[in-house]
């Protein structure tokens, strides 16, 4: 009786351990936006989320480099380093956007005298249950299991989606 306990509850764990594994954040898939309008040195921009789940997001203006674009990931020896997306004005923090509904944000750009654009990172809003994972890798990298660390809470990096090149232009009369 008590061997036979001792089996279910084992195997209700190890059933439990692997569910926990087999949960892993979702591929990106991808988001749309695009340029409402300009004035007043303000860009109005909209957002649509094409995924099934929320996503947090923030936004960067760009500004293009003498040897090109910056590079968020260190691929290439000009990049400036990791730009910071910060939540769009108005916004405390990062906004939260329901699966396949859009929204509209605001930029500031007076002081964009060459090509600029904007830059998106979005990643999927964490649930409980991405908290709780995210506390046992924790637990798993402060005592040396990097393994099982990845396993629970892989690293992924955000997604970054870049806009079509941008100048402001001063008419003069």
């Amino acid at each position: 009786m008590r061997t036979k306990r001792l089996l279910v509850a084992s195997v209700c764990a190890a059933g439990a351990l692997a569910g926990v594994l087999a949960v892993a954040p979702r591929a990106p898939g991808s988001i749309a936006y695009g340029i409402q309008h300009y004035t007043n040195g303000y860009a109005y921009f909209s957002i649509t989320n094409l995924h099934r789940f929320p996503i947090q997001y923030g936004v960067a203006i760009e500004r293009k480099w003498a040897a090109g674009w910056p590079d968020y990931f260190g691929v290439h020896s000009y990049s400036p380093g990791p730009l910071r997306h910060e939540p769009p004005d108005g916004h405390s923090e990062k906004p939260t956007l329901a699966p396949m509904r859009s929204s509209t944000f605001r930029v500031c750009v007076t002081n964009e005298t060459g090509p600029w654009r904007l830059s998106v990172c979005y990643f999927k809003k964490p649930t409980k249950l991405d908290a709780a994972r995210f506390r046992a890798a924790q637990y798993f990298a402060e005592h040396g299991m990097r393994r099982l660390e990845s396993r629970f809470y892989p690293r992924v990096r955000a997604p970054i989606v870049n806009g079509a090149e941008m100048t402001n232009f001063t008419v003069c009369f």
